[in-house]
């Protein structure tokens, strides 16, 4: 065999090698990439195709003051198992699980990324990021978040996700649960449309409609009301929400 032959067949065992023991910085660097930045991993365990880390989300420069850090919040763990005859095809798909919920699948080709049949939950504070201005507001409890199939592309996005938040709270607040809150966000081809309504009678009633899409952004108008007992206790939760529609009502405006 010649030394040419001998060359390529170790070059090429070489790449396989690389491909088989990929680490799993890799997948921080894909998720890295396709999030712009918003998602990353940290402490991660295995390989690419089969491993485990913590998700973080990163705060969009953008929304914030240049002046200030980028926030970050560990979302929770992640695990990963990566299927491989599926880049055959040009595709990449990957079964995550994260915090302990049921896998789910996410697959990204050249011009989608799809999710499908997943169910997990996240910390309330990642709306700290996704909505700056509610910072102050430091909330708290869980949120649900399900979806069967969702798709996003250049030019539109398809699906539905359910989001439950659950014992919704705040520090600024002595009267905790707030409430439970469901918000349901809708692919309408162009963004998403957004719904919110309070599930059940708490001390904090919110409800509200808005639109997001990647070129606009966020738009939501709704309003936040406490009860008749809790409007003092809750006044500093509510003055960070918005503007008082009528003054001594403790019904405030919502607008992001």
């Amino acid at each position: 065999m010649s030394f040419k032959s001998l060359f390529f067949i170790g070059l090429f065992s070489f790449f396989i090698g690389l491909c088989i023991y990929a680490p799993a910085q890799m997948m921080g660097i894909i998720l890295n990439q396709i999030s712009n930045g918003r998602l990353s991993l940290a402490d991660t365990e295995g390989s690419f195709w089969l491993g485990n880390a913590h998700l973080l989300m990163n705060s969009d420069n953008q929304l914030i003051n240049t002046s200030q850090l980028t926030e970050t919040i560990d979302v929770g763990r992640v695990s990963w198992d990566t299927q491989t005859m599926q880049l055959l095809v040009g595709k990449f798909a990957v079964s995550l699980t994260l915090n302990q919920g049921t896998p789910f699948w996410i697959t990204v080709d050249s011009s989608r990324v799809q999710i499908e049949h997943a169910a997990f939950n996240l910390p309330a504070n990642i709306v700290s990021i996704l909505i700056p201005t509610l910072k102050p507001a430091q909330l708290g409890g869980h949120l649900d978040v399900r979806c069967d199939n969702f798709s996003l592309t250049q030019q539109e996005i398809l699906g539905q996700l359910n989001i439950d938040w659950s014992q919704a709270s705040s520090s600024l607040g002595n009267i905790n649960p707030l409430g439970n809150y469901h918000a349901n966000l809708n692919g309408n081809g162009a963004g998403l449309s957004i719904q919110l309504n309070t599930v059940s009678t708490g001390p904090l009633l919110l409800s509200g409609n808005g639109s997001w899409d990647p070129s606009d952004g966020l738009h939501f108008e709704g309003t936040a009301e406490a009860g008749a007992e809790e409007k003092q206790q809750l006044q500093a939760l509510l003055r960070v929400m918005g503007n008082e529609i009528i003054v001594g009502s403790g019904k405030y405006q919502l607008r992001f």
